[in-house]
């Protein structure tokens, strides 16, 4: 998951308390005072096992700490927002969604923590009390579930963190880490210098150049999706229009993407992408049968409606705003031929033929 970046929500580090019925929490972990059943501190969580014949605190696990309640921006999608250390003492984040505490028992969740790494005892009593911790630990901190990158009000949201003053403290809400690999690496001037002066006099590299800082401006102007898609023979250099655009967010090398995915896949890379640039390198590589549908998508700017357990439909949907960049050495109707199919006029409004 990606980490809510809102300085109000950092760790503490101080012990924190759950379903104390309103009296104080004990301070050693020795003693039981009357009411309190939990308590955090670095040590871990504490769970007091109240049975006459054990009357003692019994750890659950490591330090892990509800920090945030969260929810759409529609006040729906609640969940509690948890942060640990895994075993090798790197600071991780998930965002629990209420509803996996209604199935199994919670099974899922304990499942979940131990596979991003969190320590959790290994007694058989330990679940019941855990799930009873993350449920009853009633924090007032709010964040706002996102599932997009870019513009949200006032603020700009970036993988690893916040630009501007949004109303309420944002978290991506993604079931795996964004897949926009952003970096920063060396200086402005050394950019402009060794890279940005060299397009001077290349109508395609400037193009490519400008596709890269047109992406943030879409939404402020009110503009919507638009793909380019950079067509030629082998070694003609529009892997490298590519890489000189993709200097502009990370590492030539990392930050760009390919065609082959599933349309899933697809929508939640546009998503982690939006109001940033999209690269899709080899057009190639995506199924001619899909291809079509698939550029629809991409230039309509949001995923598929899906249902929740209750046949209604869900309040996250992926949504996006994007420039992107493809290329291959064929063009969107070759491809589609290729699959026996017509490419409607939409399509290739979608994504515009650029010769390389």
């Amino acid at each position: 998951m990606k980490k809510t970046t809102a300085d109000s929500l950092k760790p503490t580090g101080k012990p924190q308390s759950a379903r104390t019925n309103g009296r104080k929490r004990p301070g050693n972990g020795k003693s039981k005072e009357e009411g309190a059943r939990y308590r955090v501190d670095k040590s871990g969580v504490w769970w007091f096992d109240a049975n006459p014949k054990v009357s003692l605190w019994k750890r659950l696990c490591d330090w892990l700490e509800v920090v945030a309640q969260s929810r759409t921006d529609a006040g729906r999608e609640w969940g509690a927002l948890v942060r640990f250390k895994d075993r090798d003492g790197v600071d991780r984040e998930w965002n629990i969604p209420y509803e996996l505490f209604g199935s199994d028992g919670g099974t899922e969740v304990v499942k979940k923590l131990l596979s991003m790494g969190l320590k959790i005892e290994s007694d058989r009593y330990v679940r019941r009390p855990l799930i009873e911790y993350l449920m009853g630990s009633d924090v007032s901190s709010r964040v706002t579930l996102v599932n997009k990158m870019g513009w949200h009000g006032n603020a700009f949201m970036f993988p690893d963190r916040v630009l501007g003053t949004p109303a309420e403290p944002l978290h991506y809400y993604s079931d795996a880490p964004s897949v926009c690999r952003m970096a920063e690496k060396g200086e402005l001037a050394d950019w402009q210098e060794k890279v940005a002066s060299m397009a001077k006099g290349n109508d395609l590299v400037m193009f490519a150049i400008s596709a890269a800082f047109a992406s943030p401006l879409l939404d402020l102007i009110g503009a919507e999706t638009c793909g380019f898609h950079f067509v030629g023979d082998s070694s003609l250099g529009k892997s490298t229009l590519l890489k000189v655009a993709a200097s502009v967010y990370g590492g030539p090398a990392e930050y760009p993407r390919t065609w082959r995915a599933t349309e899933n896949a697809l929508e939640a890379t546009a998503a982690a992408h939006s109001d940033c640039l999209l690269i899709l390198d080899e057009i190639g590589q995506c199924d001619p049968r899909i291809i079509g549908e698939t550029v629809y998508m991409l230039g309509n700017g949001q995923g598929k409606a899906r249902a929740n357990d209750r046949g209604g439909a869900r309040d996250i949907q992926h949504r996006w705003r994007v420039v992107f960049l493809s290329s291959g050495e064929r063009t969107l109707l070759d491809h589609m031929t290729d699959a026996g199919k017509k490419p409607q006029a939409g399509m290739e409004m979608r994504l515009l033929t650029v010769p390389a």
